[in-house]
Order: structure tokens, then sequence, then C-alpha cells
């Protein structure tokens, strides 16, 4: 959806008031005053008085939303009459990263920005750029000047029309707000210099500057003290009101109609899409009050990126497993219990993350479509050996950098990593780099000099990154997943329709015995591939490769998972087979 569609539909704040939070902060911006007493603000905040405003947070946390939305608000309050006018300016620079001629000079780059912004301006504002009637009210001193010679020297000078312009503002007593976006991959010496441009711009135009962060780019970590330097740091938002305003949505487009979702004895049962919206809402409670190990996990598998949190909750109403997870058949066999008093199940099972894991993969996996789903195979190398085929080097290298790379606030250069890598026999550079850089892309790893490989120095462990080191290497349905989809012999590979099933609504799932095999053959082939490893790492290195594996092997951890998981399946009641589930007949809007 478009971040107006967010922004005026799902984008719900109900945060603790007693920190500095989106709504919090969204006020103060729309304000443009800071009153020290005002009670609003943190004593943080209030011993960080300025006008250039940090904003802080996590990729993913709201930071563009909460801009566009103020920008937005700036927009609105211009049409109202008996309010002081804001000329806010929004800069989004994504596409300037690795742009070197633009980061060479920074000040001139951004003028040149700001510039381009202005003219593309639909207000009329644009008028003062390049029409010599509205030039000349900028300044006395341009009357003596001809048309053409007016146009032509705020063409070639764009810093000197930008200057004039901005005072003019400040004579209509036009407030003048700089918004910088989307520099997180930024090296720390350009936020710097955007910082120091910024302070300039409100020494000498009053401007209210605005720039958004990364949460590791903060006054410490960039070695800025500055009393005219304000940052201020987003919290998480209430991500069950968001989900909640997500669901209502489907009630708003078809509010009508009823759902044959459950026959069985002969008897259909009939839920409106409001109750399948409460059944969800119910989930949600669930997970969030009851079920908080699980709801954090989920949290930091999407490395606290709350589109991407968003798009596993997309997945998991949409996953033909939900109709056979327990947080689902228990609310919605207490709502049949309201219509039937006589049906009975007995479906107590507590909800594990596993329950979610294999929603979140079964969107894509049940339709082999590995490039397109959103959780990422950790055995999957994509890098091609030339004249060595599929090795080793492909399947264990991302698990392997995972082991190496410390989680934060503790780093590794990346020149470390590579030293390590190949002492202990993985010696092609270019593979080396390429898995690497697909971490970093994938955000497994983090670097606060860019998500890029080239502009990387200094590496951690994500948070995301952890997770897919120590919970789903070993998980017993990441692995019946993904496995499909690494590189290995046939002699490793079960039937993958025989493994699934092929049902619309697959509650059988498939051969259980066929999925142990499956998981079961590939700890066989993880074992040999370890064995591939000892044996090519040198004599020299035989000690660091044991300190990266660490105390068990990753096989061992695989197999260990393996056999919890299979027993408590083995030992869990199949569902009574008169019991069918018909298929959501509608869509849960994206």
């Amino acid at each position: 959806m478009s971040d107006d569609d967010i922004i005026e539909k799902f984008y719900v704040d109900k945060r603790n008031a007693k920190m500095v939070t989106n709504s919090i902060i969204l006020n103060h911006f729309k304000k443009m005053i800071l009153l020290k007493n005002s009670g609003d603000l943190t004593n943080e905040l209030q011993a960080n008085i300025g006008f250039v405003y940090l904003l802080i947070g996590k990729k993913g946390i709201g930071k563009t939303i909460l801009l566009k939305y103020f920008n937005k608000n700036c927009l609105e309050n211009n049409n109202k009459s008996n309010q002081k006018k804001i000329f806010c300016i929004y800069l989004d620079l994504k596409n300037k990263k690795t742009d070197n001629t633009y980061l060479s000079n920074i000040p001139q780059s951004i003028i040149e920005t700001i510039y381009d912004y202005i003219e593309s301006d639909k207000t009329g504002m644009s008028y003062f750029l390049y029409k010599a009637e509205y030039i000349r009210k900028l300044h006395e001193r341009f009357n003596s000047y001809s048309d053409d010679e007016l146009t032509r020297l705020f063409f070639d000078k764009k810093a000197l029309a930008i200057k004039y312009f901005f005072k003019y503002l400040n004579l209509q007593g036009t407030e003048l707000v700089l918004i910088i976006d989307n520099i997180d991959d930024y090296s720390p010496k350009n936020i710097k210099k955007m910082i120091d441009y910024s302070l300039e711009l409100k020494k000498d135009f009053k401007a209210k500057c605005i720039i958004a962060v990364r949460d590791y780019w903060t006054p410490t970590n960039l070695e800025i003290e500055d009393s005219n330097i304000c940052a201020l740091h987003l919290s998480e938002p209430n991500i069950r009101e968001i989900l909640l305003a997500r669901l209502k949505k489907i009630h708003e487009l078809n509010p009508t109609g009823k759902l044959k979702i459950v026959s069985y004895d002969g008897k259909d049962i009939h839920l409106s899409k409001q109750d399948v919206i409460d059944i969800f809402g119910i989930i949600l409670d669930d997970l969030i009050n009851k079920q908080g190990g699980i709801y954090r996990t989920i949290l930091r598998l999407s490395n606290y990126d709350l589109r991407e949190f968003l798009r596993l909750f997309y997945h998991f109403f949409h996953s033909p497993y939900l109709f056979s997870r327990p947080n689902f058949i228990e609310p919605l066999c207490k709502k049949i219990k309201e219509i039937d008093k006589d049906f009975y199940l007995d479906s107590k099972r507590n909800v594990r993350f596993f329950d979610f894991m294999e929603c979140f993969l079964a969107p894509h996996s049940l339709c082999f479509d590995k490039d397109d789903s959103i959780i990422f195979n950790l055995f999957f190398h994509k890098y091609n050996y030339v004249d060595e085929g599929f090795n080793y080097k492909n399947t264990l290298i991302f698990y392997r950098i995972l082991c190496i790379v410390p989680q934060s606030p503790s780093i590794i250069s990346k020149d470390l990593i590579f030293l390590k890598l190949k002492s202990i026999g993985y010696s092609n550079d270019a593979a080396i780099v390429s898995a690497i850089g697909t971490l970093l892309n994938k955000n497994l790893l983090e670097s606060p000099d860019g998500r890029c490989y080239e502009k990387a120095n200094d590496l951690n462990l994500s948070a995301k990154g952890e997770i897919y080191k120590n919970i789903l290497s070993k998980l017993f349905v990441y692995i019946l997943f993904i496995n499909d989809h690494v590189p290995m012999p046939k002699r490793y590979r079960e039937n993958i329709h025989a493994k699934f099933g092929n049902e619309d609504i697959p509650l059988i799932r498939g051969d259980l015995e066929v999925k142990f095999s499956s998981v079961s053959k590939f700890i066989t082939f993880i074992l040999e591939e370890e064995r591939n490893e000892r044996e090519n790492c040198p004599d020299e290195s035989k000690q660091l490769l044991k300190e990266i594996i660490g105390d068990k092997a990753l096989s061992t951890r695989i197999e260990s998972d393996f056999n919890v998981t299979r027993d408590k399946m083995l030992k869990s009641k199949p569902r009574p087979d008169s019991i069918k589930f018909k298929k959501l007949c509608f869509p849960i809007e994206k």
C-alpha cells in the first residue's frame, strides 16, 4: 500500500506518554516551539534544546512515516488562513548514497536538491526561481537586472537563489522547515556534513531542520557536542493497534455476507467477516499479552523493521497452515460452540514459535518459490564456483560468517572476517564478498557504515542474524521448508509432493514420515559438509575452526531439535477427519 494509505488508515500510535514517542514528537514538530516546562518531553530532550533535530530510530520503526505525516500536516496548515505559514522542504536522499559526485560536496549538493524541490513545488513558490517578476520581490538589488539576466543568474548561482528565497520567507514570517530523510547508510563523515549545513541554515535563516538517522547514529557515536542539536529517539509503536486497524479494513471493504467456513457431521457453520476478524484479534491479543517470548522473537526476526513485521503477519493470515494452528483453532471452536451447543473438539495444545514459522514459510515455499520467500535460505549461497560446482563452500559459508561476527554492540572488521574464512579454507575472495554482501542486504549483518558491501567496514550480528544463527539454523520446520532449495545430491532428497501433499488446504500436510526422512537426510548432508570443511581446513587453522564452530557442530544441533520435535509430533492427536475447513473467500488487504 502507498504511504498515504498507511498514514491515513493504519499508522496508529498509543504509546507511553512518559517516553519520547511518535505522538509527542509529532506534536512538538507541529508546534515547532520548544517549551522547557511544557511536560511534553523527557529530561533528555530538555537537556538538548536546539533547532536541528536528529530523529533517531531503528530501520522500519516509522521515521519516514512520521516525517511524511508531518509534511502533510504542514501542507494542511498552510490552507488555514489564521495559521502561520510553514514552508516545508522534504528531501529523500535514498538514491544519492552511491553518487560520489553528490557526496564529494555535500553543502552544494543539498543546495541543488533544495533548488530542485522548490522548482517542482506546486504552490507557486517555484516562480521565485525562474520568473523575473517574482525574483525582483526577493530584493531591490534585482530591479536593475533585465528579465533574461535575472533568470540566468538564478539558474547559474543556485546557492544565491536559495539564500534570497529563504531570506524572503523570513521577512514574510513564514516558518522554514528542512527534512532530510533516508540517509541511514551514509558514512558518519557525510552525515556530519549534513548536520553542519543544517546548523548553518538554522543560524542564517532560522530554519528548523529534522534529520532522520538510524539508531547507531547518535550524537555520541557521531562524536558531536553541540547545544544546537536535539536527539529524539523513536520508540516501538503499538503494533497490536496497527494490525487491528488493518483487519478492520476488511470489514469496511465489504461488511455484508456470511462465510461457510466449517462442515462436520452433515452440518455447515457460517461465520460473518466480523467473526473472522474478531478471531484474528484474539490471536493478536494472545500473542502480544500471553506469548511475549514468541512475540519478541518474531519482532527480532524482522530486525525490528515494522514493514517486514507486518509482511510476516500478512503471510501468517494467508497461510494454508493457519487452519491447523492451535491459536486459530481454539477461538474458532469457541465461536462455533456459540452457534452449535453440541459441538466439541479437543484441540488444546500450547502455541509455539514453530506454528508461526510454518505459516510464515508456507505461502511461498508450498509454491516452491524460493526467490520471493520472505524467509532467507541460510544454506543456499548462489555464488557459482567455476569448475567446482556446489560444495560445502556454498552450503556453510553464510552460517560460518554468522558464527564469526559478534552480536551488537561488539563489532568485527570486514578484513578480519576475510582472514578467518580464508585461513579455514574458504579461499575464493569473490565468494566471500558475495556472501557478506548478501547477509548485509538481507539485514542478518549490520554495519554503521551502510548496508552495501563496498561501504561496510565494521560489522556486527543483527537481531535478525542472531535468530537465524541460534534458532532457525536448527529449527525443524525451517529445515523442512528450505532444504528442498539447497544444492545437494539426489540421495539426500525426498519427493516434494509426497512431503507436502497437494491439498488446497493441507490439513493432512503430506506424509509425516517423508517429512521426518527429509530432515534426517539433510542432517546427514550437513554432517558430510562439515566433514569436507574439516578436511579442507589447513592443519594450522584447525583450532580456529573449532573455536568458530563452538561446543556443538551444526548437524548435532539440528539433530537434537529434530529428535525433540519428532517425538512431540508423534505424540500429538490427529484431527478428526469429519471436520473440514473451507478456504476464507475474502481478501485481506496488503
